[in-house]
């Protein structure tokens, strides 16, 4: 047997979707089509089965067809959506905050399933792409291209969404110099001379030798001037 579908859990996953696996199940085992009340039965678990044997009684779930048990439940957990509202939820969709680009395509993709949409599909997703996103210098790109399609929208706007990242981080970037100056002006206190912007091997006076006590590598450039 190749894979294993598991029990239905309505808390974690659709009808809808099972049904769809349960039945790449059933083609990937070549189960003959006699056995797949059978193999529904068994493999929804106890909760699911308890659910149909109540949705087909007095009969029981066994002397019905397998078509018959999955509109059955059908009925009960994936009831047909109203067009009207599927449309609003998608129409009314928005790009949220902290919500990325690409998330979004996913997000107004999975609501048009039950907008029925048909051949204006693609032309729906591009409107809701336009008009939904946040980033206002996106959205002017997009509304100037010419015969824009849902697939050419999505990819102009998230390669503008990176570039748009991108240059946030490059100009949070020390370079070089500033860098240098920060390591400078966070680095110790020089021991030769007291100055706090390099390190003592840098100094001017580590060659230097003092003219009192007349030696090199004297620190604070010499305790006897100090005197």
């Amino acid at each position: 047997m190749f894979g294993n579908i598991g029990t239905f859990n309505p808390d974690i996953e659709h009808w809808a979707t099972y049904k769809e696996r349960l039945e790449q199940f059933l083609a990937a085992n070549d189960v003959a089509a006699d056995k797949h009340v059978a193999v529904l039965l068994i493999v929804i678990g106890g909760k699911a089965y308890e659910l149909l044997r109540s949705l087909t009684a007095p009969a029981k779930p066994a002397d019905k067809t397998f078509d018959e048990l999955c509109q059955t439940l059908d009925r009960h957990l994936a009831p047909k959506p109203l067009i009207i509202a599927e449309r609003f939820r998608f129409h009314r969709r928005n790009q949220n905050a902290g919500e990325s680009i690409a998330d979004f395509c996913v997000a107004i993709q999975k609501l048009s399933e039950h907008c029925q949409f048909g051949t204006t599909l693609n032309d729906a997703l591009r409107d809701r792409l336009v008009c939904g996103l946040a980033n206002e210098h996106i959205q002017r790109k997009l509304l100037v291209e010419a015969a824009l399609t849902y697939d050419r929208a999505k990819t102009i706007a998230i390669a503008a969404e990176t570039a748009v990242k991108d240059a946030v981080e490059l100009r949070h970037q020390p370079t070089a110099a500033s860098a240098t100056d920060v390591n400078k002006l966070t680095a110790p206190k020089c021991t030769r001379c007291g100055k706090g912007n390099h390190t003592s091997a840098e100094c001017f006076f580590r060659d230097k030798i003092c003219q009192i006590v007349r030696r090199k590598d004297i620190q604070n450039v010499c305790a006897e001037q100090k005197r």
